[in-house]
Order: structure tokens, then sequence, then C-alpha cells
């Protein structure tokens, strides 16, 4: 077996460690949100049976007007999106029932 990848003298810097322990710092985020996005996603999915999965998101993303920065929008934005576009849309945005 190789021996790991030693550091360089970049990545040791004080800035790049206070960086690294603040992104692992805090509480994880609720597993909640992942029940809530997919059973919006489903009614969304529902609403277009036609669609493939990822055709359907991409549709959904430019509908939603967040295609170029998707990837990054925060859950709880994503959510407050899908949910006022249920309701534009005439479509339930009931509670996840698990």
């Amino acid at each position: 077996m190789s021996e790991p990848t030693k550091r360089t003298a970049a990545s040791e810097s004080p800035e790049t460690e206070r960086l690294t322990e603040d992104l692992f710092d805090g509480s994880a985020r609720s597993a909640e949100r992942m029940d809530r996005v997919l059973s919006l996603l489903r009614n969304e999915w529902l609403a277009h049976p036609d669609e493939r999965f990822w055709q359907m998101t991409a549709n959904l993303a430019e509908r939603l007007g967040i295609s170029s920065y998707a990837r990054i929008l925060e859950d709880d934005s994503f959510i407050d999106m899908l949910e006022q576009h249920a309701r534009s849309s005439g479509r339930r945005s009931d509670k996840y029932q698990g």
C-alpha cells in the first residue's frame, strides 16, 4: 500500500486549518428536510409523469429560475420555493406523512 499524501506548506497554514475546522463545526442539518424535499419533488414529478426524473428536475429548476445556482441553494430556500410553486400551480404541498 502507498503512503498517505503528505500535506504541503500551503495546506498547513493556520488560515486553512481554521477554515477546515469551521466547515465541519456545528450541528448536523435536520434529516427531516430530506423527507420534505423528497415529498415535494414527488408531487412535482406526479404532475409531470411523462418526464424522466432528471428531466423533471432540470425543467423544475428552469421553472423556478434557479438553473444557474440550484446546486448551491440552501435546502430551506428550496423547500420554500417548492411550496410556493405547488401553491401557485394549485397542487398540494402537505407535510410529508412518512
